[in-house]
């Protein structure tokens, strides 16, 4: 442990200007290289007084742990380089710090030789320095997310991570053995004989493999950004679980938070063996808590996945059987665990926790919230001095403002509702089970315009609140239909809403004609009015452009 490490007073001089063991403490690891057994990965090595192996159920531990297989994915490990020199001291030709090969940094015996390296956003990995040659000397490594986090070595705060390394000369390569976060790395070299050749300064990355899928763009500059920053942020807190935050020190998310995380992770990456995972631990040692319920559901109406609900099915029913009293929470709970058991076809339990869910409602009024999908009431505006790297940002703008997310499990139609806001245009691609859905939406005077691409189908909630009498125009824009050719052939109009009620564009052409509809046609109304929204529940086909102007 570094708070144990205390130098020998019989050490070469340059090492009796190091700092006392009280400020050791600040260090996290401590690595001597002149402790370093030469010679130890050649064949041939006498390790005969190494300690050997035994088995586990041999050593006092249960029997009962097994291994089992994974479940996820594998870590992937990358090699990233800083992109800057943000400061230098006594240090010769630091930029060569910035590269994967050839040069070398210089560190001149001073007590202030130093460089820091900015790696242009977070990363999540083990620092790695190369050195190609030195005298004894030590350096100490400190890793921060903002520059003044790495300013004094000597007086850390709880934001940077302070390492040690201890060289004795000659080309060696160093990494921490636990993982760091940070964005800058000062290294700084003390009680140095001769000069220190640190040939780069670099990152060994580690996460989870991850591929974004999902979009989303708009007309403030200010939420794209910030959107960027909360996918990258959720990729660095996606590694063997959600973690809170991605500190050295593992803190797995809760439920509450997790759910937040999966459901952001549903609009940019699409992973489903992550939130699974969570799942399956939820169920072992969360169940009192309703957001575990929650995010089981959410994940069966994304992915549509009904046999880890089988799986987790008694763990839902225990955790509801265990609430002795009511609260705010479980109203929404009850709901998707309703719904969880009509989906394992349990029907008594299914009408008995909605029946459950209506009373909670009913004795605690205003306290319990009738949105069943988190954060419905949030708008563009609300998200201006959101914090970078918040999850609910990435699913706020992809499935509230942007407005795309899955209509209910096993189908692929989406609901498409914008919410504009401020926002003059906004544009996305949502990847869904083994398809997607585009939508691209803008706002003009006296005019709302979105267009929609799913091969799934879909269902539109058009904002239509600002228009005193608006009318819908549905524009079919698929390559060849026989209803398009139909529209070009005979010149049918593309209103389907007018005066407040749903129109008919084929009804409409024949009125004009002065002809009656044969016999054997009946409309099919599609269209609602509710809550300032004009739902259409079916598209006139899968691709198509839907126009809201002001009636003349």
């Amino acid at each position: 442990p570094a708070q144990d490490y205390i130098v020998d007073v019989d050490e070469p001089k340059c090492l009796q200007c190091l700092p006392n063991d009280a400020q050791f403490r600040n260090y996290r690891e401590v690595y001597d290289a002149r402790l370093k057994p030469v010679g130890w990965s050649v064949v041939g090595f006498d390790d005969s007084d190494w300690q050997h192996a035994v088995l586990a159920h041999e050593n006092g531990l249960p029997s009962r742990l097994k291994l089992s297989a994974r479940g996820k994915p594998l870590l992937q490990e990358w090699e990233e380089w800083p992109v800057g020199v943000a400061e230098s001291a006594n240090v010769f030709d630091s930029n060569a710090l910035l590269r994967k090969r050839g040069g070398f940094a210089s560190f001149e015996p001073n007590c202030g030789s130093y460089v820091v390296v900015d790696f242009g956003r977070e990363v999540v990995g083990f620092p790695t320095l190369r050195f190609r040659d030195s005298g004894l000397a030590v350096v100490d490594v400190i890793s921060g997310m903002a520059l003044s986090d790495c300013s004094n070595p000597c007086a850390l705060d709880a934001q940077a991570v302070a390492d040690r390394v201890i060289v004795d000369g000659g080309r060696r390569e160093w990494s921490t053995f636990g993982r760091r976060a940070f964005r800058y790395l000062r290294v700084m070299c003390r009680a140095i004989e001769r000069p220190v050749c640190i040939e780069s300064v670099s990152v060994r990355r580690i996460g989870y493999p991850l591929e974004q899928v999902s979009t989303f763009e708009c007309s403030d500059a200010k939420l794209n950004e910030l959107w960027q920053s909360s996918v990258h942020r959720l990729r660095l807190c996606m590694q063997d679980t959600f973690e809170e935050c991605p500190a050295a020190d593992v803190h797995p998310s809760p439920p509450s938070l997790a759910r937040i995380q999966a459901l952001a992770n549903y609009h940019c990456f699409y992973d489903r063996y992550l939130p699974r995972e969570a799942l399956r631990r939820f169920a072992r040692i969360s169940k009192s808590d309703p957001a575990w319920i929650a995010m089981l559901h959410d994940y069966y109406l994304y992915t549509g996945d009904c046999m880890l609900v089988r799986d987790l099915y008694e763990s839902v029913v225990s955790t509801v059987d265990s609430w002795t009293q009511i609260a705010p929470s479980h109203y929404a709970a009850l709901r998707d665990a309703s719904k969880l058991a009509q989906a394992v076809g349990d029907a008594a339990r299914a009408m008995g926790w909605h029946d459950r869910a209506d009373d909670v409602k009913r004795r605690l009024g205003r306290q319990v919230s009738e949105e069943l999908h988190p954060m419905a009431d949030i708008t563009a505006s609300d998200l201006i001095d959101a914090r970078n790297g918040d999850p609910s940002v990435v699913y706020v703008l992809s499935a509230i403002v942007l407005g795309v997310r899955p209509s209910m499990p096993e189908s692929d139609v989406v609901i498409v509702q914008p919410k504009p806001d401020k926002l003059l245009w906004a544009k996305g691609r949502l990847a869904i089970r083994e398809t997607y859905a585009e939508v691209a939406w803008n706002v003009s005077e006296n005019c709302f315009v979105v267009e929609i691409n799913a091969p799934g189908g879909f269902i539109l909630g058009l904002p239509v609140l600002g228009f005193k009498n608006p009318v819908v125009d549905e524009i079919d824009l698929t390559p060849e239909t026989p209803e398009r050719r139909a529209r070009r052939t005979y010149g049918w109009g593309t209103a389907i809403w007018r005066d407040g009620e749903e129109r008919d564009p084929y009804l409409d052409w024949l009125k004009a004609q002065d002809e009656e509809p044969p016999a054997h046609y009946k409309p099919q109304p599609r269209c609602v009015m509710e809550s300032g929204y004009l739902w259409i529940r079916k598209g006139a086909s899968h691709k198509v452009r839907y126009e809201v102007t002001e009636s003349k």
